[in-house]
Order: structure tokens, then C-alpha cells, then sequence
């Protein structure tokens, strides 16, 4: 999981550095510059990041919901989800919208959209102050805090349905489910593998047909949208599916490289479509296949990657890789406003728009973690958005020498 929420924070950065490089902007999307240099390069790479990257996340967060509910309980559950998610999603809107806020109009001042009279009385007389109005990029925390609390809601439901059932211990269910996996035929495994992705691509897909705009596009609003809590309702339920039968060895673990063969396949298939769709938008979308193929996409390639690294027998997780995924939340939230400046800065850089896509994405990774490292690692802002705050070195070998220490005293041996 350390590698996953690594690159998929990494991902982000790279599908929002090549927002305004893309030769296909995304419909509905205003960035802080207007898409006047365009790569072809990047636009390929920035749709097939925009198909996949948000499913991934929201496997993630389904498949540790799942594993936190069962192991705390409702109550201390929904008390953990909102400190951690309804915390963050708070100090965020207080902090980081504000400087999104400028930097979009101030780059929109430079590109002659709007006038210095509109950005200093923060009031825009046009459609594209619609733009604005809305919470940004952290909708995403909105969306995991209304799921995780519905299925919160379900599994009380559930539990007083079946009050008559005598409770079982977490090693007596576990034992449970790994007997039922064991007992299940190969077909009724790969029936349950394989079933769930079908119904998710199905429903995601109708969803997407009838609003494009839920991923092949942007929508922006203060409140989640119904379309949008479906379509992204399918990749969180996938993750608490496979979390509920982790113990069931569904498929063997080639079928993941599988996945991503399949999802490959899908995009290529469905690429001459979609740039059609993109140069004569309709909503809903004429070309039914292109929902569905972007859909199956999306759903394959972030399950692929999610069950592939969740096989993976790694032992040791590389320095730099454990850094970066401790870090990952404090990206995703702080690198909106940051890649978006680089952007306003490189408007009149005369250089290639790869370059300057590969430049907004490193920039704001390094200077995420130069933040992170100074501002929110050891400080009371880390222990917000982690749930700990990390001691300084010093601190750390008090802390190491005490507990030798006390250690030595309880064994009645001198202490090393």
C-alpha cells in the first residue's frame, strides 16, 4: 500500500501539471491558464491518468474503511473518519481554497479573462465565475466521508437484522471466512472475482453516459452531485468487496496482469471516440460505447494496479517509497495551488509545453515535500493529517533511551 499511495499521489500532481497542455481540455474545466500550448504527448498521458487515478484512491479508502469498521466498531469508526477526513477536508477549505482562489484569478488577470478590478473585489461578472464556486480538488474527502458514514449506517442496519446471531470473535470469523474460501469451487470464485467488475463497469458506465462530465470533464459544486456519488460509489464498494473476502483466494495472481492487458486494450479501443466526443461534446454522450469503454478503463486498470501490488510478496519498502507515502495526503491536498503558480510563471517561458508540464509536476512535488518536511512532519499539523506527529531525532533517542532504561530496570539488568 505504501507503493500505491505513492503513485498515486504522483499521478495527481502529473494529470493536474498537464491540464492546461492538453491539445483536449478537459469540458467544463477552467483552469488558472487557458490550454493555449498544447502537447499531444501530454494530452494522451493526462486522459489515461484522469480515467484511472480517482478510482484507485477510492479502492483504497473502501478497502481500509472495510478493515477499520470491523476492527474498531461503528463508534469509534465514524470518530476516526472524522478526525481523520472531516479534519482535514475543514482546515483545507480554511487554508489552501484561499490561495487557489488567487492564484486562479490572478492567472486568469494575465490572460486578460477577467480585469484587476474583479480579482481585487473577488467578484467576476461573467460564466467564469462559476468556475470558482465550488471546493475545488477536495471534493474527493467530501465523497469518502459521506461513504464511509452510509456504510457505517448499513453495517448497523445489518447487525440488527441479524441480532439473534451470537457474535464471534475477530480470530473465529476470520477462521470462518477462510473455511468458506477453501470450500468454494473455482467457478464460484471466479464468479465472485469477476461478477462485482461487471456490475461496477455496467453501473459506472450508465452514469457516464448519461453525465460525461463526471470524469470525461469537471464539474464543480459546494455539495456532491447524485451522478457523481454513483460513479464513484463503484471503485470505494469494490475495495470494501475484496477487504470483506481478502481471506478467499478469488483468482490466481496472474489475472491482475490480466486486468491491465484488458484495461490497455480498452483505452486504445476507445480513443478515436473519445477525441470525437471531446471535438463535438453531448451530454448525454451520442457514442455509447465510449462511457462504457472509459468506465471499464478506469475500473480494470485501478484494480489491476490495486490487486497487483496487494499480491506483491515485498518484504521491505525502499526509504524514499515510505517517505512518500507518508507524505501522499499532505500532496493531494497542497499541490493544487502549487502546481497551478508554476503554471502562471511558465505563461510567457518560451520552451516546449512537455517541458513545461514536466516542470509544474516536479516543482510541485519537491516543493510539497519541502513543506511537508518543514511545516508538517513534527508539528501539530502532521498529527492532524496522519493522526501522529513525528519526533525530531533528538526527541526520538530521549524517547529510545528512556524506554532502554526502564526496560533494563523491569529485567533487573544494567542498562546498555
Amino acid at each position: 500500500m505504501d507503493w500505491l499511495r505513492a503513485l498515486a499521489a504522483i499521478l495527481v500532481v502529473m494529470l493536474h501539471a498537464a491540464i492546461p497542455y492538453m491539445s483536449h481540455p478537459l469540458p467544463g474545466l477552467y483552469w488558472s491558464i487557458p490550454a493555449i500550448e498544447r502537447s499531444d504527448v501530454v494530452n494522451l498521458l493526462g486522459w489515461a491518468i484522469d480515467g484511472f487515478v480517482m478510482p484507485v484512491f477510492f479502492i483504497m479508502n473502501g478497502y481500509f474503511a472495510a478493515r477499520l469498521l470491523q476492527q474498531r466498531g461503528a463508534g469509534a469508526f465514524l470518530r476516526h473518519r472524522l478526525s481523520r477526513i472531516g479534519g482535514p477536508f475543514l482546515l483545507a477549505c480554511a487554508l489552501i481554497l484561499p490561495m487557489d482562489l488567487y492564484i486562479w484569478m490572478t492567472g486568469w488577470v494575465i490572460c486578460d479573462l477577467i480585469s484587476m478590478d474583479e480579482l481585487l473585489a473577488l467578484k467576476i461578472h461573467s460564466d467564469i465565475g462559476d468556475a470558482l464556486h465550488g471546493v475545488s480538488h477536495l471534493w474527493f474527502l467530501q465523497y469518502v466521508l459521506l461513504y464511509c458514514l452510509g456504510a457505517c449506517w448499513l453495517s448497523q442496519l445489518w447487525q440488527h437484522w441479524h441480532v439473534d446471531t451470537p457474535e464471534k470473535g475477530p480470530s473465529n470469523k476470520h477462521q470462518d471466512r477462510a473455511a468458506q474460501s477453501h470450500a468454494r469451487s473455482f467457478g464460484s470464485r471466479l464468479a465472485i472475482a469477476i461478477l462485482p467488475l461487471l456490475a461496477g463497469i455496467l453501473v459506472a458506465g450508465s452514469i457516464l453516459w448519461w453525465q460525461p462530465r463526471i470524469v470525461i470533464g469537471f464539474r464543480h459544486h459546494w455539495v456532491p452531485m447524485w451522478e457523481n456519488l454513483i460513479f464513484y460509489l463503484v471503485p470505494f464498494s469494490l475495495g470494501w468487496f475484496w477487504e470483506r473476502h481478502s481471506s478467499a483466494r478469488l483468482l490466481p495472481e496472474f489475472r491482475w496482469g490480466v486486468q491491465l492487458v484488458l484495461a490497455g486494450l480498452a483505452f486504445v479501443v476507445m480513443w478515436p471516440e473519445l477525441v470525437q466526443h471531446l471535438n463535438h461534446e453531448s451530454i448525454p454522450m451520442i457514442r455509447a460505447r465510449v462511457p462504457f469503454l472509459f468506465a471499464a478503463f478506469g475500473i480494470l486498470m485501478s484494480t489491476g494496479l490495486f490487486g497487483g501490488l496487494l499480491s506483491l510478496p515485498l518484504r521491505r519498502v525502499p526509504a524514499a517509497i515510505a517517505y512518500l507515502s507518508k507524505a501522499s495526503f499532505w500532496i493531494y491536498l497542497f499541490h493544487h495551488p502549487v502546481v497551478a503558480l508554476m503554471q502562471v510563471n511558465l505563461l510567457h517561458v518560451r520552451t516546449t509545453p512537455l517541458i513545461k508540464f514536466g516542470l509544474s509536476a516536479l516543482v510541485g512535488v519537491l516543493f510539497c515535500l519541502l513543506t511537508y518536511e518543514g511545516l508538517v512532519r513534527k508539528t501539530v499539523l502532521g498529527q492532524i493529517l496522519n493522526g501522529v506527529r513525528e519526533q525530531s531525532g533528538a526527541t526520538l533517542s530521549l524517547a529510545h533511551a528512556e524506554q532502554t532504561h526502564a526496560k533494563a530496570a523491569a529485567r533487573q539488568i544494567p542498562a546498555a
